[in-house]
C-alpha cells in the first residue's frame, strides 16, 4: 500500500512522463509515421541502426563483433566501442521483441522523452514538494532544443536521462552525513543501499560524456565536503561514490581494453587529437542562440545571422539551452555573484542547493569552454573526451534544478504559477520544432523501397554468405564524404540484406584485408582476379563516390568485361556478378 506522501511524489513523475511522450508522438505525427522506414539513408542514422542489427543477428556479442561486415575479415567493432551499455541492452531487448532494428531504433528515441522527464522529476521530488512545478520543469527538460537537434542521428546523446541521477548523487555526497560508506540515515535500509549502488553504476556505465561530466560534479561535491568537514575521511567514505562511478566507467570500456591488450592497440581508428577539444568545445553564446528548428521566424533569423558569419560552427550548435534553460542559467550567474559579493552566511538548504548547482555550472563552463581546462586535460591526460559542447545538457539540468528550487523557496505561489505557465507557453512556441522544420518521411520512404528491391535482387543472385566488394573504397568508421557519397552510405547493403557479407565496415587499422584488395581503383583484370581468388562473388558500385558519376568504372565492367549490371531505380547503384562467365 503506497502512502499518500509517496503518491504525491509518484504522480508528478507519471504525469511528466506521459506529457513528454505525448509531445514527441504529436511532434512526430505518429498517426502518419511508418516505424519500418529508415530515419535516414546515410550518415549516423545508418551507423546506429547497424549497431542494433548487429545485435539482432549476433546477440549482445554483435555490439563488439560482426561477421557480415569487413569481408573477408570479421569486423572488430570493439575497437570503436558503443559506449552506452544500458542503451545497447535496451535496444537489444527491443530487437528481440519486435524483430526489427528500425522499429527498435524509433522506440529507443521515443522512450528518451519520458525517461528524461521521469529522471528529472525524481530528482526534483527530492528537493521540493511542489509536484506541479516538478512535473512542469521536468517536461521542459525533456523537450529541450538539444533533444530535438540530436534527434535520431546521435541517438545515444538523446539518452541524457542519467544526468539528473548524476546530480542527485552529487547532492547526496554534499548534503548527507556519512559515518561509513553510505549516508547515516540509510543505516538500517538495505534496499535503499542496493538501489543507491545500482544508480551510481548506471550513471557510470551510460553515455561516456554524461558519465564523465557527472563524475566532475561528484568530485566537486567531495571537494566541498572536504572543505566543510576538514577530515581526510571524506576521501574514504563520501568519495566512494566517485570511485564506484569511475569503476563502472572503466567496465564500459573494458572489452576494448582487453581486446587491445590481446591484439595490440589500434592506432588508426577513432583516434582523437588534443586540439579537437577546442574545435568541439563549448561556446557560451551558443547556449543562448536558438536552433534552426524553432517555429519562430524571429529566432530562426538570429540563428541564421550567427551561423552565416560565426567562427567554428559544427555540432556545437546543438548546445542551445532554450527559453527555460537560459532563464535558469542567468539566475545561476546572478546567484553566484550575489553569494560571493554580498553574503557570507550559509542560508537555507534550498539556497545551498542553488549555490551548488551554480558552482557546478561555473566549473563545467570553465572546463568545457573553448580553450578551457578541458583542453589542458586533453593535452596532458587524454583527448578521448573531445566534444565538450555536449556539456550543455548538463548545464540545462542544473539550470532547471536551480530555477525550480528558487521558484519554490523565494517566490509567492501566484508568481510561480504565472511564471511557469508563461515559460511553458514560450517553450512550446519557440523550442518545440514543427514537422516542417524536421521534414517528413516522404523522400526516405521512396529511397527505402528502392533499396529494398535493389538489394533483394542482389541477394537472389548470390548464394548464402557470398561476399560482395564495395566501391569506391571507403574506410570505416569516420571516413567522411567521398565526392557526393556520404559517410556510412555503404552500410545500406548490410541493412537491406540478410545473408550477404560486405567488404565495407571492417575497422580501419585492424580489418585491412579488403583495403589490400583495392587495386587499380577497381578497374583492372588483376583486381577482379584478386576478388575471385579471395572468394568474392560480386562488385557493388555507388556512383556518387566518383567525380565522373561512375562513367569510367561502369564502362570497364560493361564494355571490357562484358558484364550486365543490376541498377537501382535512381541509377546510382550498380552491382556486377563476377561469378558469371566472361573473357579477360
Amino acid at each position: 500500500m503506497i502512502r499518500y506522501a509517496d503518491k504525491k511524489k509518484i504522480l508528478p513523475i507519471v504525469a511528466a512522463s506521459i506529457i513528454a511522450t505525448v509531445v514527441i508522438l504529436w511532434q512526430m505525427r505518429i498517426w502518419d509515421f511508418d516505424l519500418n522506414v529508415l530515419p535516414g539513408t546515410s550518415g549516423d542514422h545508418l551507423l546506429g541502426i547497424m549497431t542494433l542489427r548487429s545485435m539482432k543477428e549476433n546477440g549482445l556479442r554483435g555490439l563488439w563483433i560482426n561477421s557480415r561486415l569487413g569481408a573477408p575479415d570479421v569486423s572488430a567493432l570493439v575497437d570503436c566501442p558503443f559506449l552506452d551499455l544500458p542503451m545497447a541492452v535496451l535496444g537489444y531487448i527491443f530487437t528481440v521483441i519486435f524483430r526489427s532494428e528500425v522499429i527498435a531504433y524509433y522506440l529507443l528515441y521515443i522512450i528518451t522523452y519520458p525517461l528524461a522527464a521521469a529522471s528529472m522529476c525524481f530528482l526534483m521530488s527530492k528537493l521540493t514538494d511542489k509536484g506541479w512545478i516538478n512535473a512542469s520543469i521536468s517536461v521542459l527538460y525533456a523537450i529541450t532544443p538539444y533533444h530535438f537537434w540530436r534527434g535520431t542521428g546521435h541517438l545515444t546523446l538523446s539518452f541524457y536521462y542519467v544526468i539528473p541521477f548524476g546530480i542527485y548523487c552529487a547532492l547526496v555526497v554534499a548534503e548527507e552525513n556519512y559515518t561509513g560508506l553510505f549516508p547515516q540515515k540509510w543505516k538500517n535500509y538495505v534496499g535503499i543501499k542496493v538501489c543507491w549502488i545500482l544508480l551510481i553504476f548506471l550513471v557510470g556505465i551510460s553515455n561516456v560524456y554524461y558519465s564523465f561530466f557527472c563524475m566532475i560534479m561528484v568530485l566537486m561535491s567531495i571537494i566541498y565536503k572536504l572543505l566543510i568537514k576538514k577530515t581526510w575521511k571524506v576521501l574514504i567514505y563520501e568519495a566512494c561514490v566517485f570511485y564506484e562511478m569511475a569503476a563502472a566507467f572503466v567496465i564500459g570500456i573494458l572489452p576494448k581494453l582487453i581486446f587491445s591488450l590481446k591484439y595490440g592497440k589500434n592506432t588508426v581508428a577513432c583516434v582523437r587529437l588534443p586540439w579537437e577539444s577546442e574545435l568541439y568545445g563549448l561556446k557560451i553564446i551558443q547556449l543562448f542562440i536558438p536552433t534552426s528548428l524553432t517555429k519562430s521566424d524571429f529566432l530562426r533569423n538570429i540563428f541564421l545571422e550567427y551561423t552565416k558569419d560565426g567562427f567554428n560552427i559544427n555540432e556545437n550548435m546543438a548546445a542551445s539551452l532554450g527559453i527555460a534553460g537560459c532563464v535558469g542559467f542567468v539566475l545561476m550567474c546572478v546567484w553566484v555573484i550575489q553569494k560571493l559579493m554580498l553574503e557570507n552566511k550559509p542560508g537555507s538548504r534550498e539556497d545551498a542547493i542553488i549555490t551548488l548547482c551554480s558552482l557546478n555550472t561555473l566549473v563545467l563552463v570553465l572546463y568545457c569552454t573553448t580553450g578551457g581546462f578541458g583542453t589542458i586535460f586533453s593535452y596532458l591526460v587524454t583527448p578521448e573526451i573531445r566534444a565538450l559542447n555536449r556539456v550543455s545538457i548538463v548545464i540545462e539540468a542544473l539550470a532547471m534544478v536551480a530555477l525550480s528550487v528558487f521558484l519554490v523557496s523565494h517566490c509567492k505561489k501566484v508568481f510561480s504559477i504565472t511564471f511557469v505557465v508563461i515559460l511553458c507557453l514560450l517553450t512550446f512556441y519557440a523550442d518545440v520544432p514543427s514537422i516542417r522544420a524536421l521534414g517528413t518521411q516522404d523522400d526516405v520512404k521512396d529511397d527505402s523501397k528502392m533499396y529494398s528491391v535493389f538489394f533483394s535482387d542482389i541477394e537472389e543472385q548470390l548464394e548464402e554468405n557470398s561476399m560482395v566488394y564495395q566501391l569506391p573504397m571507403a574506410e570505416f568508421p569516420e571516413y567522411g564524404y567521398v565526392y557526393n557519397m556520404a559517410d556510412y552510405s555503404m552500410l545500406r547493403g548490410y541493412l537491406f540484406t540478410d545473408t550477404i557479407r560486405w567488404s565495407y565496415g571492417g575497422i580501419k587499422g585492424r580489418n585491412d584485408a579488403a583495403k589490400g584488395l583495392n587495386l587499380d581503383n577497381g578497374m583492372s583484370e588483376r583486381f577482379v582476379h584478386g576478388l575471385t581468388d579471395n572468394g568474392f562473388s560480386g562488385v557493388y558500385i555507388d556512383t556518387e563516390g566518383y567525380e565522373d558519376g561512375g562513367a569510367a568504372i561502369n564502362n570497364f565492367y560493361q564494355k571490357q568485361l562484358g558484364l550486365k549490371p543490376l541498377v537501382s531505380d535512381d541509377e546510382k547503384l550498380y552491382f556486377y556478378n563476377i561469378t558469371d562467365k566472361f573473357d579477360f
